[in-house]
């Protein structure tokens, strides 16, 4: 898919220096995360799924897809492009974790808005970096993740994406996700 060569990860932008600025790599992939709203409705915005049949991951890619048309998928590997979104996932087509296309790698944040299991107590998350598309995480390896690319149409702003996810959020609240 991308260039196979050796490459160093290389760390481009450092972590938030409180938990209040923290965002997850979802947000970053679709440039919103400095959006204050994003920011402030961030755990609900981002939430997975508890379904009768286990837990759903993130559904906002498919909603800004789907309902609102933001986004459209890119089939053909000669097709991807600078700023496309990479969306990693596992056997089971749960999501993993996303970033941007840049320069044949990937820009992505990793880690983000997460609790210690063990204390409850919030951590920032870790930088931006510019890696091998198969270089993620390691919270998420295991078998080797499985990459879809979309691509923003063209013509859509981080501001409209940023309004289709606070609409994403209110269609959450109509669900009863949130109780």
């Amino acid at each position: 898919m991308f260039d196979s060569t050796s490459f160093t990860r290389v760390l481009i932008e450092k972590p938030p220096i409180s938990f209040s600025q923290d965002y997850c790599c979802h947000a970053y992939s679709l440039q919103v995360h400095t959006d204050a709203n994003i920011l402030r409705y961030h755990r609900e915005i981002f939430v997975d799924l508890k379904t009768d049949s286990g837990i759903q991951s993130w559904q906002g890619f498919p909603y800004l897809s789907s309902k609102k048309n933001f986004l459209s998928q890119v089939n053909n590997e000669s097709d991807i492009r600078d700023n496309d979104i990479v969306l990693y996932f596992n056997d089971h087509n749960y999501l993993l974790h996303s970033g941007r296309v840049k320069e044949g790698r990937v820009v992505s944040k990793w880690g983000g808005r997460s609790i210690n299991p063990l204390t409850g107590e919030d951590l920032i998350g870790d930088g931006v970096w510019m890696h091998h598309w198969e270089d993620i995480p390691a919270a998420y390896k295991g078998s080797r993740p499985l990459a879809r690319i979309l691509r923003i149409i063209d013509g859509i702003t981080a501001d409209d994406l940023a309004e289709g996810l606070m609409e994403f959020r209110s269609y959450l609240h109509e669900k009863g996700v949130f109780g």
